[in-house]
């Protein structure tokens, strides 16, 4: 991965050059079916997007997903997982399960299904938290700087003053690039009239990069989201459309961006929501109602664990 040293002008700069892919006032959503194959309607950026972002106080090697964090090793085969770092993996995963459940208590949620909205339940469970295999991005380079100039300690969001940031860029017109090469590769008998790129990645089980749309919970909205879906054992540094830029934290530079948005609460506007999913986080047992479908999906899996564990 490419990694260049900014310098506070420069990411100025960068910021007045993607201002184009979140233009205030400009029409913001597009409404679509979902694929030619599920006219389910999803509501997704309208702006052409050039580069996707992702902003961290401090750079963490491995990248990976919240679902594969805290673990001993990181493997592509769940079957070589050891006891505890499966533990720890079958935890996560049955955390994310428990809160695509809840959430459809929200009238909202049901209210959107019912008109036939497609809800990525799993996208809006990362951006409150919950452990998943996906890595967030936004849309926005200026929210991705908020979260590489700021940490959230004891309540409240707070300046980073020492260290290095570090802003990853992910060439979503590269990617797309890609996606289209993959498929002119597939036999015609494996095409279907009319398949989306989303279809694509579904039928060859490739990772994707997607908005998460507009969704009755504020919070991606506000943070212009987008999630890649990572499979195990991959490092999102790793990936071919993926630079980066570190810069050393300073008290003028992390004061902007927080005063931007304000201190955090433009970006995590409050709602129940929120509070289910924390809750959900902290728990130290899980419903016995999602364990066995949970492990029969994942002893089904061809990477997933053997029948023996």
């Amino acid at each position: 991965m490419n990694i260049i040293e900014g310098e506070p002008h420069q990411i100025e700069e960068i910021s007045s050059s993607f201002a184009e892919q979140i233009e205030v006032g400009a029409f913001r959503w597009s409404m679509a079916h979902r694929s030619s194959h599920d006219l389910r309607c999803i509501l997704t950026p309208a702006q052409k997007v050039r580069y996707l972002f992702r902003g961290q106080n401090r750079r963490y090697t491995p990248c990976v997903p919240t679902l594969m964090r805290g673990l001993g090793q990181q493997v592509s085969r769940l079957a070589t997982m050891s006891a505890p770092d499966l533990l720890t993996f079958t935890k996560n995963l049955l955390k994310s399960q428990w809160f695509c459940e809840v959430v459809l208590e929200n009238p909202a949620i049901r209210w959107a299904i019912d008109q036939s909205v497609y809800i990525d339940r799993m996208g809006l469970g990362q951006h409150y938290g919950i452990p998943t295999g996906y890595i967030d991005l936004t849309q926005s380079f200026d929210v991705a700087m908020f979260f590489a100039t700021s940490r959230y300690f004891k309540g409240s969001w707070q300046p980073m003053t020492e260290g290095q940031g570090i802003v990853y860029f992910f060439d979503y017109q590269r990617y797309l690039s890609d996606r289209i090469g993959v498929w002119s590769q597939v036999p015609q008998d494996r095409k279907g009239y009319g398949d989306t790129m989303r279809e694509l990645e579904e039928r060859l089980a490739m990772p994707g990069a997607n908005p998460i749309g507009y969704q009755p919970m504020p919070r991606p909205a506000e943070q212009w989201g987008w999630v890649f879906e990572a499979v195990a054992g991959q490092d999102f540094e790793q990936l071919p459309y993926v630079s980066a830029l570190s810069f050393a934290h300073s008290q003028p530079l992390s004061e902007k961006y927080l005063h931007k948005f304000n201190k955090g609460l433009a970006l995590f506007p409050k709602d129940p929501t929120s509070e289910v999913a924390a809750k959900i986080i902290d728990a130290n047992i899980v419903p016995s109602d999602y364990v066995e479908p949970i492990l029969n999906d994942l002893r089904s899996d061809p990477l997933g664990i053997a029948t023996a564990q």
